[in-house]
């Protein structure tokens, strides 16, 4: 999976870079725990991140990034006295059938979540669904 903030940019411009920073870390936490027990996760730069899952079918591993998904989105991120509400989008690539190696399934879970980005972010996507 690789997972990006869908309002990083507008979380700087109205409330700066120090809660933007913040937010960033507050996602990474939540993905590392809700994958931590299946998978590992990293941050790759920036406000995206990348989600390793093993043995998930493509439906399930789709599910299960609309649970981080969901559990980010209900996440109240505070900084001193500001609130914000960042959302993410995930594009999701399964061995064997988006790739056999890394480069292969990052690149393909890449256009997946380019293609949640062009329809509007807030959402997860497998990498073969129709574009």
């Amino acid at each position: 999976m690789l997972v990006d903030l869908d309002s990083l940019k507008q979380i700087n411009d109205t409330h700066g870079h120090p809660v933007g920073a913040h937010a960033i870390a507050e996602v990474g936490k939540i993905i590392g725990e809700v994958v931590m027990p299946h998978g590992a996760a990293c941050r790759l730069g920036g406000d995206e991140f990348a989600a390793f899952l093993r043995g998930h079918e493509k439906a399930l591993a789709v599910q299960f990034a609309e649970s981080i998904r969901g559990w980010v989105a209900q996440h109240k991120i505070e900084k001193g006295d500001v609130v914000v509400h960042p959302t993410i989008s995930i594009g999701v690539a399964t061995f064997p059938d988006d790739g056999r190696t890394p480069t292969d399934l990052i690149a393909a879970a890449d256009r997946a979540l380019y293609r949640v980005k062009r329809d509007g972010g807030h959402a997860a996507a497998a990498a073969t669904e129709a574009a």
